[in-house]
C-alpha cells in the first residue's frame, strides 16, 4: 500500500478557482467560503490523508498573530500566512523546507507556486483538476477509513441503549427513571 503523500492547498486559489469573486465581496463571505472548503476537504479526505494536508490562507484581519498555525476543527492543519507577504510567499517557504518533496503533492494553479514545487521535484495538480479527482473518486469508492454504507452519526443516532447505558444517562442529565417517559 503505497504511503499517504503530504498535502499543500493553496486555499484561497481554491476557493477563487470554485467560487465567483462578487460572492465574496459581502461582510463575512470570505470566511463562509473558507469554512465551507475546510468542511467540504474534511468530508472527502480519509483521516489519513486530512492529518498530512496543510491548507495555506492568506492572513485575515480578526486571525493575525504571531504563530500563523491556527486550530481549527477537522485533523487538517489550516495555516494563515501572518508573518508573510502572502499565503504564495508561505506555500513556497513550505516547499523549500520540506524533507520530503516528492512525497508532496502541491494544490494550486498559481504559476509562481508551481514553477517552485516542480523545482523541487512535488507533484503539482491544478486545483480545479484535484477538486475533480475526489468529486470522481467518491463516485468510485468511499473515504478509506469509513465502513461503506455506514453513516457514524446516524447509526449512533439510531442505536438502541442497553438498560445500564440508559440509566447512565438519565443519572447523568438528573433525571429519575420514573419520570423519563
Amino acid at each position: 500500500m503505497p504511503a499517504i503523500p503530504f498535502i499543500i492547498v493553496d486555499g484561497y486559489n481554491l476557493i477563487l478557482q470554485t467560487t465567483d469573486r462578487r460572492r465574496l465581496a459581502g461582510k463575512g463571505n470570505l470566511a463562509r467560503a473558507r469554512n465551507s472548503l475546510i468542511g467540504m476537504l474534511a468530508r472527502r479526505l480519509s483521516l489519513g490523508e486530512q492529518k498530512r494536508t496543510s491548507i495555506v490562507f492568506d492572513s485575515a484581519s480578526q486571525q493575525t498573530t504571531s504563530d500563523t498555525r491556527q486550530p481549527i476543527d477537522h485533523a487538517m492543519t489550516i495555516w494563515f500566512a501572518s508573518d508573510y507577504e502572502n499565503a504564495d510567499a508561505m506555500i513556497i517557504d513550505l516547499l523549500r523546507k520540506t524533507s520530503s518533496p516528492r512525497q508532496t503533492i502541491v494544490i494550486s494553479s498559481d504559476h509562481e507556486i508551481q514553477q517552485v514545487a516542480r523545482q523541487r521535484r512535488c507533484q503539482i495538480m491544478d486545483s480545479l483538476d484535484w477538486l475533480e479527482s475526489l468529486e470522481k473518486r467518491d463516485e468510485i469508492e468511499p473515504k478509506k477509513d469509513e465502513i461503506p454504507g455506514l453513516d457514524p452519526l446516524e447509526s449512533a443516532r439510531d442505536r438502541i441503549l442497553d438498560e445500564d447505558e440508559k440509566n447512565y444517562w438519565l443519572d447523568e442529565f438528573g433525571i429519575s427513571p420514573d419520570e423519563e417517559e
